[in-house]
């Protein structure tokens, strides 16, 4: 079984992005540097929530950040969402078997999730399982937050930019080449 443990400190800097138009989130590091820090020079593996992945440095353990699908369409539900006490920090993962770089390991399939979206607050928690209430709250990433109970992840709380559309984004690098051409 994979169990999780908080750990006071500072949590990673950076920006959660989720791009509406190709479903998924990305994290993108303040400062790479400290990315590269708290990974370790092991690699990276991740755990596995339905298509949604919570990246970790194999060498500390350290939960980093949270990428991968997760569709909103037809399957996030509107709803209020009350504010949870968080605290910064890192979140240790601690494996039954040594993990492999870029082996993902599961921690629950999509279809035992549940993500509610509170559109006010620009907040979603995405529920792993039955409605446990976590008794902590570990921001371990800027705007990622995990609820831990008992040692297990319960919750993932996001709070992400939208982006609506690709292009919307940033300039696309054909559009760059040719507004630089003499």
């Amino acid at each position: 079984m994979i169990r999780l443990q908080h750990h006071d400190g500072v949590s990673l800097a950076g920006q959660l992005v989720y791009r509406e138009y190709e479903y998924s989130f990305d994290f993108k590091a303040e400062e790479q540097s400290e990315l590269v820090r708290r990974a370790g020079a092991s690699g990276t593996t991740s755990l596995l929530i339905g298509t949604l992945q919570i990246e970790i440095g194999i060498e500390t353990h350290v939960a980093l950040f949270v990428w991968g699908l997760h569709s909103h369409k037809d399957q996030w539900v509107r709803g209020c969402l009350s504010p949870v006490s968080l605290r910064p920090g890192s979140v240790k993962v601690l494996f039954d078997q040594q993990p492999i770089a870029g082996v993902s390991q599961t921690l629950v399939e999509t279809a035992q999730v549940r993500t509610t979206y509170d559109p006010d607050s620009g907040w979603l928690c995405i529920s792993l399982g039955n409605d446990v209430i976590a008794d902590v709250y570990v921001e371990f990433a800027e705007d990622t937050v995990a609820g831990l109970l008992n040692e297990k992840l319960v919750e993932l709380w996001l709070r992400p930019v939208w982006r609506r559309e690709r292009f919307g984004e940033e300039s696309a690098p054909l559009f760059n080449q040719l507004k630089n051409r003499p």
